[in-house]
């Protein structure tokens, strides 16, 4: 079943909202820059969209105003994504909160951190999981239980084998499985498990993909990249040649380990080679052999990270189910007496007035409990002595 881009139409207050039983509402937060906003959007969907089944998944986008667009980003900002103030009043099920480029050495220093942890806050009291990807989980960790991450030498960049650790549900189905990976900061294993959270998968080389924390909401942290297409390595590696030669960044970017074939790898040295050598780097641009190919590259992660958010997508609809039968256990119960006072003989002696018999009290099912209804004070004290007297004859 296709992922429906929520509309924009206004919508109405949280508190008058009946979420749907069998769909899932989504607020998908993005927080790339303009490079990858579209792209990011569009990955995300296609993925929850594959995962769905014949599940009705609602995307409801929204970003940030505090990371700085041009003017085609910001037409399709315009045309489809809330203000994440917005967030207050929406009725989500769960959240995916997307990462961005990092420009301090301290998260808690970008203009957007602010706005990243009034989401990560909100996420946790009011929906029932939340997905943060890559620097979002890196916030939301530091947010919420001060655990810092750390500087790479290298940028984590490349496809990773990564193994199961964690008998979870996330994971059910899911065994040994390439993911990739693309960052310059990482959290270390041993500060997650001691801040009380669970490592899902991780890698030999590349620490560690995915761990989770059960609060309020099942919150789940990626380092690594289910959602990434088979070339998005490839396209960010290039970019960052690109920004190479233009003279963006003084070093030479690293080629994404066990990504490329034989032919591809050899050609992406030849292209390094070449760059480094050159008197007139930004002449390389547009006549680089390497730049200009398309090479053929597979999506090994695809089927896992399918099963990942099926199985997600299944513990929101299963939590979703749960509530739904309480309340409606609950709702029954305040309408529903199934007993009164007078049928039980509990008054001794027996209450003389009809207006007593009839109105004094009434037992009322509520789920696993009980509640005693009184029009005053000293009926509530007359019905609790004789109630007492009543279970303790019944029951000793």
């Amino acid at each position: 079943m296709p992922v429906v881009i929520a509309p924009l139409a206004p919508r109405p207050p949280r508190s008058q909202v009946s979420p749907g039983a069998g769909q899932v509402d989504i607020g998908f937060v993005n927080n790339m820059p303009d490079s990858g906003f579209e792209a990011t959007e569009r990955r995300f969907a296609e993925l929850l969209e594959e995962a769905a089944g014949d599940v009705p998944v609602y995307l409801h986008l929204y970003t940030t105003a505090d990371v700085n667009r041009f003017e085609h980003a910001q037409e399709r900002v315009r045309n489809l994504y809330r203000p994440i103030d917005a967030l207050r009043e929406a009725s989500c099920d769960a959240v995916i909160v997307t990462g961005t480029e990092p420009h301090k050495a301290d998260l808690r220093d970008e203009p957007y951190w602010a706005g990243l942890t009034q989401v990560i806050d909100w996420a946790e009291r009011n929906t029932i999981s939340a997905i943060f990807s890559c620097l979002a989980a890196h916030a939301a960790v530091l947010h919420r239980d001060g655990i810092p991450r750390h500087w790479l030498a290298r940028k984590c960049t490349g496809v990773f084998e990564e193994t199961v650790s964690s008998g979870h549900p996330l994971t059910l189905g899911i065994s040994a499985v390439p993911i990739p990976h693309s960052r310059w900061n990482n959290l270390r294993e041993d500060d997650l498990v001691a801040a009380g959270y669970s490592v899902l998968m991780k890698s030999a080389d590349a620490g560690v993909g995915a761990f989770v924390k059960h609060t309020q909401c099942l919150s789940v942290f990626f380092q690594s990249h289910f959602e990434y297409n088979a070339d998005t390595l490839w396209r960010e590696y290039r970019r960052d040649v690109r920004r190479y030669l233009r003279g963006e960044c003084q070093t030479y970017p690293e080629a994404p380990l066990n990504y490329f074939d034989g032919p591809t790898s050899r050609l992406a040295e030849k292209s390094r080679d070449r760059v480094l050598s050159a008197v007139d780097r930004t002449s390389l641009m547009s006549d680089d052999a390497f730049l200009a190919a398309e090479p053929l590259v597979h999506n090994a992660w695809r089927s896992a990270g399918v099963g990942i958010y099926r199985n997600w997508l299944r513990y929101i609809l299963a939590v979703k189910q749960q509530r739904s039968e309480r309340a409606n256990a609950r709702y029954a119960g305040l309408l529903d007496p199934v007993i009164r006072i007078q049928d039980l003989d509990l008054f001794d002696p027996p209450p003389t007035t009809t207006r007593t018999r009839l109105v004094e009290a009434n037992l009322w099912r509520d789920a696993d409990d009980a509640n005693l209804y009184v029009r005053s004070r000293r009926a509530g004290e007359r019905v609790m002595v004789s109630i007492t007297r009543f279970l303790t004859r019944s029951f000793s």
